[in-house]
């Protein structure tokens, strides 16, 4: 994939809005520049098969001249599939209302907290740099991270203890900002819609919703504390965070980091939240037994989520939904195309049966 110098094709094939005025505002916007030219795009390598369902991604280079400086931009865009079949599917419209009314509306006032302490750095996101959301023509504009050195960890392998506490604690990081205010406002399946519809209860916070390892990036550069930086919250909810951590130990850690570090991981995130909520000029109002008795009572959700993304990780590349199959613009039923496969790999199937082996143990089930 050369350089298309100003082939706008490439950005009419991501949004009828996502046009030329669009880069030069986004470059604007980064130069702090009011005379600029766009030069060329390149786009590249978004993200692999199987990685986004719910949204087109594509990394695009843009080269162009801010002031009279020669300069260049990496842009991530996420937006919503051509295939209006698919976008009905999957709901893709609300999704990206979701995602962007938290980087438009939420996310800057967690901002605005954050510098009233002089902590404007407490957590760390992709800058947000344009968007459009009218229902047809959505899509979303973020820094490419990938230059500063962070990194995805596949979806086909599982953490290690250093990656998971990583994540914890940016997690942590993100829902200690929300206890310093009350927020109101099948069996197993039903169990789980019932956990995410519990908005208005003291302990709710606005989830990540997908804590996927695939949804955090992780910079491990030599001198440099270690951290991890959240992507996607086109599921942010309003709910109890056990379900964040319940979804991400589950569906991302294996068996041996289970047996050894689960305690350790709960305690690692707990102490996180705990010292960062102190760190804001809070205190955290329900203690370690409270914390665990949720643990009992809301990690059935994680086990959900494992059911489900288990299988789906343990696709080969050639097997992952092909979401555009669908002819026509009408919504089909989503069960027709997510038709998973039996597990193949001994390794696969031992990875699934221990997420419910643990869940039984600990009597989560």
């Amino acid at each position: 994939m050369g350089i298309m110098e100003k082939n706008k094709i490439l950005l009419f094939g991501v949004s009828d809005l996502f046009t030329e005025e669009t880069l030069e505002h986004i470059l604007r916007k980064v130069s702090c520049e009011k005379k600029v030219e766009i030069l060329s795009w390149n786009f590249g390598v978004g993200s692999s098969k199987g990685d986004a369902y719910l949204s087109v991604v594509n990394r695009i280079k843009v080269k162009g001249i801010a002031g009279s400086s020669p300069t260049e931009i990496s842009l991530v865009v996420k937006s919503m599939p051509r295939n209006l079949g698919r976008r009905k599917m999957l709901r893709s419209t609300d999704f990206f209302r979701n995602e962007i009314t938290f980087h438009l509306e939420i996310y800057p006032k967690f901002q605005n907290f954050l510098k009233s302490k002089d902590m404007s750095d407490f957590i760390i996101l992709p800058r947000w740099l344009a968007a459009v959301m009218d229902g047809l023509n959505d899509f979303l504009v973020m820094e490419d991270v990938s230059i500063i050195g962070f990194s995805p960890v596949t979806r086909q392998k599982t953490l290690n203890l250093s990656q998971c506490s990583l994540i914890l604690k940016a997690l942590a990081r993100f829902q200690a900002i929300q206890f310093i205010n009350s927020y109101t406002g099948q069996e197993l399946y039903d169990k789980g819609v019932e956990f995410c519809c519990r908005f208005d209860k003291p302990t709710s916070v606005i989830n990540h919703g997908d804590t996927w390892a695939s949804n955090f990036l992780i910079r491990n550069s030599a001198g440099e504390n270690h951290i991890a930086l959240m992507l996607d919250f086109q599921l942010a909810r309003c709910a109890s965070p056990v379900l964040d951590t319940s979804f991400l130990i589950y569906t991302c850690t294996d068996k041996t980091l289970r047996d050894q570090h689960y305690e350790d991981l709960l305690r690692l995130y707990h102490d996180e939240l705990s010292k960062n909520i102190s760190l804001l000029g809070s205190v955290l109002k329900k203690p370690w037994d409270i914390f665990v008795n949720k643990v009992q009572e809301l990690t059935v959700h994680g086990i959900n989520a494992a059911i489900e993304a288990v299988p789906s990780a343990m696709l080969d590349s050639s097997e992952v939904f092909d979401l555009d199959v669908s002819q026509g613009d009408e919504s089909v039923d989503i069960a027709e195309i997510f038709s998973l496969k039996p597990i193949r790999t001994k390794e696969g199937m031992h990875r699934l049966a221990d997420v419910i082996l643990h869940a039984v143990e600990k009597r989560y089930l």
